[in-house]
């Protein structure tokens, strides 16, 4: 039967998709031509996401503090920070924004009905009546501001300190360098995130401009998943969107062509007391293909695995044992209307890159000539179609998963159902990779082409003073113009902002935000569907779930080790794995991995105690396969917590470097969580264990490490080789999977894992 009209909201179109258990329902707003799907699956956990095509224009951050600033009270919701008042109530499984290249989004998810009308009415609120209108604090309060009076005078804002702070991380650098390289003729040379120094540049008129011209519905691609009702849904958007009349929401991006080679050294930031040497990042970048090129993106993705997916992947093995590089990665760059890719050489030195590029050159005309080994090349594939597949990854939740990755075709005109299935685009990927499709892509990026960007990241401890006194020099510069109304106004300004920071939400106001009531709740907690068995002697947890792969768990009790050992542990979990076992050399573990196990992690587990004086750890070994491939899969997983080898010093001192270098970037890129961990340390037994795991005290232990002489490092897998053997045995082990699990495969890791002595 046809659709009727609900709300305000014709259907368009209405398409099920066996793949997705569910059907794509897409609707236009008839006054103001908003744009709305809804992916209607059986799922309790539901999102709703309002998103804006913005296209910027400079780098002075105005989306990304808009992003901000509009979360900081609206019209009906007064309050100076409605969502943390929102979160005293909430029982919201997301909440948050995003500003991306060319978007940005606000999405909640929330498993009950009454909160998550609730949330998209303070969102709703949030973008189309925020009080940025009359409240010029917010602008600088989250953007940017002059704070001080005569000498001390500095520039302040939540932005403009957060974008510093992602300044200080070369990835960022990175990815902006190259984006202005291969970009150069439409949005992406831009930082929409904000460049500090730039950002100083945004007044507050072009600030409101912005809102009005982008923050419009006839701009506005609405997404609902999941068992939503859907009139009252819809109800509760239209009652935001009748107000308004259509208007023209065109931002159209061009499409970037070809541009001339280039080569560009640009400084990043490091310590004043950090050695410079081997701290060089080179990177060269090609354009891909356009955002619905389903076809070259996922075999760009393919090619990653296979160039440099492990450290036996031939690429990066011809890097590292060149001495080029202590790390190298083949990258797709996708999210945007264009795709690229790249590779990356980490911490090497500037005086590299001829011998670089003639490695990589040698190494890629050997493999298209030779032709790509389709063992290898089939094994990536697979372990591709997995993540495809995989619906249930756990890094968020999966209807919020959907509701991001429709926009990724959305946004640009594509059909959102596109991101959304896999099936189709694989079976099209499969058949190219068995053909030269794969060399021939090869040779087009980075043999054959003459549009190549190169970019040489050279360290800098002296990036960061000159920057400050670059500001200050600015700063002065300004102020030594100013007239005395100008100081006037601007300790006025300061005044104003810090009256309204410091006032207390009143009582009225605070009563606007919705509150969840007792009766808006289930009177009992949803069984959580989790059967306590044995397996022979081992506990054994059995959980339903509804999802078609199969996920085992292995959990080891690794409590009685030492604050001292637990560094080890660590180390010991990335390399299980990656160094190679008793049937397993380590360049066939990899192929082995990717033909059987879609995912596998094994990681310390952390877990509070009862008291601050106790905790537990764990040695927590996940995989999740194909429900065929459970049995392979758990034999696998025995091999390598089991069978490993600890007697491969190179391959040590590889991952090492690799794990240094990972750890330094997230030190910059999220130092605020390192700072959280590092006081917890000394508060409780769950924090120190933390700390020697995850935290800064590991950072400093990977970084010795990562430059210990062989004999160092040769006791260091002796002692890895006794704590594995002491861990990995039955009387320490429980086991969790859910039901496409077999007792067969449980049976055979349980066979497989030794008992102690």
């Amino acid at each position: 039967m046809q659709e009727q009209k609900l709300h305000g909201f014709i259907p368009v179109r209405a398409r099920a998709f066996a793949e997705l258990d569910g059907t794509l329902r897409e609707y236009i707003h008839e006054k103001t031509g908003a744009q709305l799907c809804w992916l209607d699956r059986k799922d309790e956990n539901k999102t709703f996401s309002i998103a804006f095509k913005t296209v910027p224009e400079d780098s002075t951050g105005v989306f990304h503090i808009l992003e901000h600033s509009v979360l900081c009270g609206s019209d009906k919701y007064p309050v100076k920070e409605p969502f943390v008042e929102l979160l005293k109530s909430s029982v919201q499984t997301f909440l948050n924004a995003m500003t991306y290249p060319d978007k940005t989004v606000y999405p909640v998810s929330s498993r009950n009905d009454r909160d998550l009308l609730n949330l998209m009415d303070v969102y709703l609120d949030a973008v189309f009546h925020p009080a940025i209108y009359r409240k010029p604090e917010i602008f600088r309060q989250e953007g940017w501001r002059l704070e001080g009076e005569g000498e001390e005078i500095c520039r302040q804002g939540v932005v403009l300190n957060e974008m510093k702070g992602a300044f200080a991380n070369p990835e960022r650098v990175l990815e902006n360098e190259i984006n202005a390289m291969l970009f150069p003729d439409n949005c992406y040379r831009f930082i929409s995130g904000g460049d500090p120094g730039e950002i100083p540049a945004l007044t507050y008129r072009q600030f409101i401009e912005n809102h009005k011209k982008f923050y419009h519905p006839s701009n506005a691609r609405i997404s609902l998943v999941g068992s939503v009702d859907l009139d009252a849904c819809l109800e509760k958007i239209d009652s935001f969107l009748r107000d308004y009349d259509r208007q023209t929401a065109e931002f159209e991006i061009p499409m970037q062509g070809p541009v001339p080679a280039q080569h560009r050294t640009v400084a990043y930031a490091i310590g004043l007391e950090e050695d410079p040497a081997q701290r060089t990042i080179i990177s060269c970048a090609a354009l891909l293909g356009a955002f619905d090129d389903d076809l070259r993106s996922n075999a760009a993705s393919v090619l990653s695995d296979y160039l440099t997916g492990d450290d036996e992947a031939p690429l990066k093995r011809a890097v590292l044992d060149a001495g080029l590089a202590q790390d190298f990665a083949f990258c797709l760059h996708d999210g945007t209307q264009q795709t690229w890719v790249s590779w990356d050489a980490w911490n090497t030195d500037p005086d590299k890159l001829p011998e670089l590029e003639r490695t990589v050159r040698e190494t890629l005309t050997r493999l298209v000539t030779e032709g790509l080994d389709r063992e290898r090349l089939e094994a990536c594939f697979r372990s591709h179609a997995f993540d495809l597949r995989d619906r249930d990854s756990g890094h968020a939740p999966r209807s919020l998963s959907e509701a991001l990755e429709m926009l990724d075709t959305w946004l640009y005109g594509g059909d959102p159902a596109q991101g959304l299935l896999a099936e189709d685009a694989l079976a099209e990927l499969e058949r190219a990779l068995a053909t030269d499709f794969p060399e021939k892509l090869l040779r087009e990026l980075f043999l054959d082409n003459e549009h190549n960007v190169t970019l040489t990241l050279e360290p800098s401890a002296t990036l960061s003073a000159c920057r400050v006194e670059e500001e200050k020099t600015q700063i002065r510069a300004l102020t030594a113009a100013w007239t005395e109304a100008d100081w006037t106004a601007q300790a006025e300004q300061a005044e104003a902002l810090r009256v309204w920071q410091q006032t207390p939400d009143s009582e009225a106001d605070l009563a606007t935000i919705p509150m969840l009531r007792l009766e808006d709740l289930a009177q009992a907690p949803t069984p959580l569907g989790m059967t306590e068995t044995r397996l022979g002697e081992l506990p054994t947890l059995r959980h339903k779930t509804g999802s078609k792969l199969a996920f085992l768990r292995a959990y080891f009790d690794a409590s009685d080790l030492k604050l001292e050992e637990l560094p080890v542990l660590a180390v010991l979990c990335e390399l299980l794995g990656a160094m190679g076992t008793a049937r397993y050399d380590r360049s066939r573990l990899p192929l082995e991995l990717m033909r059987t196990v879609g995912r596998i992690n094994i990681k310390p587990c952390v877990v509070e105690g009862e008291t601050p004086d106790s905790c537990r750890v764990l040695l927590s070994a996940v995989l999740a396969c194909l429900p065929d491939q459970g049995e392979r899969a758990a034999d696998l997983l025995g091999e390598i917590l089991t069978a490993t080898r600890w007697d491969d010093l190179p391959m040590l001192r590889d991952n090492l470097q690799q794990m240094a270098i990972d750890i330094q970037l997230s030190l910059s890129a999220a130092g605020q969580r390192f700072g959280v961990t590092r006081v917890l340390s000394d508060l409780s037994a769950h924090g120190a264990a933390q700390e020697r795991t995850s935290g800064v005290e590991y950072a400093c232990w990977l970084k010795r490490m990562s430059t210990a002489d062989d004999e160092t490092l040769r006791g260091l897998l002796q002692d890895m080789e006794a704590m594995n053997r002491r861990l990995a045995v039955r009387e320490r082990m429980i086991l969790s999977a859910n039901e496409p699990v077999t007792d067969a495969a449980l049976e055979c890791l349980r066979r497989t894992v030794p008992a102690s002595g």
